[in-house]
């Protein structure tokens, strides 16, 4: 669903390490923070992301995802769950505690969503291995050409589907017996051309000298201002989180009776979270909306 499109925009012109470890600053403490405040802040925060990086089409494609997602698992915790001492409707054994847990649980799928998305639709994949020291050689390249498979498959499945319908062929409203047997002529086409592919590569690659000595990038990707400006917003981040662990401000108690999310002392590290989380967002819409973009 949310696929690689170059835009002209500030997050494409990031390098992919900048767009990986701001994914990480939403990754890690959605996985790590327990306070629902908290987890409000990354939430909102992996939105602003995802609109500012691939638009409001993007945005309605993530809610239409996470939406019944994140349903199911306040349902099934409120359902589930009889930790909870406060009643959430009376002579119901539902619970306010189960609710708000949930809805924890909740947040925190929908900002891995949402950083996910934001990592998709702005890095491709192959480039990040293709300059990545951990993945160089080889083992980039097979990682790089096993990513790119599955989506290409999926695309020469889709061809073949649509030139095998305009000939007439059905695909539903058939007997399981035919669809079945229609079903599996498409694979037959399918595996021709993906040895067909195969082949192409290979003599690509020879061509390209891939067997012979030492190999250099065709191009080296560079670290550019936006580059230092959002990894300074990533350090404002790092901080935050470290103290509000530290501290124990990001964690928070719902069984067996939910203490207040309102804690003055538990939400002093949230400002600093928030400026940090949201700097990517504002430094993208300021790049497309603000009053030297024409120049």
């Amino acid at each position: 669903m949310f696929a690689y499109t170059h835009r002209d925009d500030f997050w494409h012109r990031l390098h992919p390490a900048s767009v990986l470890l701001v994914c990480a600053g939403l990754f890690f403490p959605a996985l790590i923070f327990s306070h629902p405040l908290y987890l409000l802040v990354l939430a909102a925060a992996a939105v602003a992301g995802t609109a500012s990086s691939g638009g409001k089409q993007t945005l309605r494609q993530l809610l239409r995802l996470a939406g019944p997602l994140v349903g199911t698992v306040i349902l099934f915790n409120v359902l589930i769950s009889r930790s909870g001492q406060t009643a959430l409707v009376s002579g119901l054994p539902f619970s306010r505690e189960a609710l708000a847990y949930g809805t924890v649980m909740g947040l925190r799928l929908f900002t891995l969503l949402a950083g996910w998305a934001v990592f998709s639709l702005t890095v491709p994949i192959e480039e990040l291995l293709g300059h990545s020291r951990l993945f160089s050689g080889r083992a980039g390249l097979v990682i790089s050409l096993g990513v790119r498979l599955f989506p290409l498959l999926l695309e020469e499945q889709r061809r073949i589907t649509e030139a095998m319908r305009s000939r007439g062929v059905r695909f539903a409203g058939i007997p399981w017996s035919r669809r079945l047997a229609n079903s599996l002529a498409v694979w037959q086409p399918l595996l021709l051309t993906t040895l067909e592919r195969s082949w192409q590569l290979g003599e690509a690659m020879l061509a390209r000298g891939y067997v012979g000595g030492r190999r250099y990038p065709w191009h080296e990707l560079a670290w550019q201002q936006e580059d230092k400006l959002v990894l300074a917003g990533l350090a404002v981040t790092l901080g935050a989180a470290i103290g509000a662990l530290a501290t124990g401000a990001a964690s928070f108690t719902f069984y067996p009776a939910a203490e207040s999310p309102f804690n003055p002392t538990a939400l002093r590290w949230l400002p600093f979270l928030a400026a940090g989380l949201f700097w990517p967002s504002l430094l993208a819409w300021r790049w497309r909306y603000g009053p030297d973009r024409d120049s």
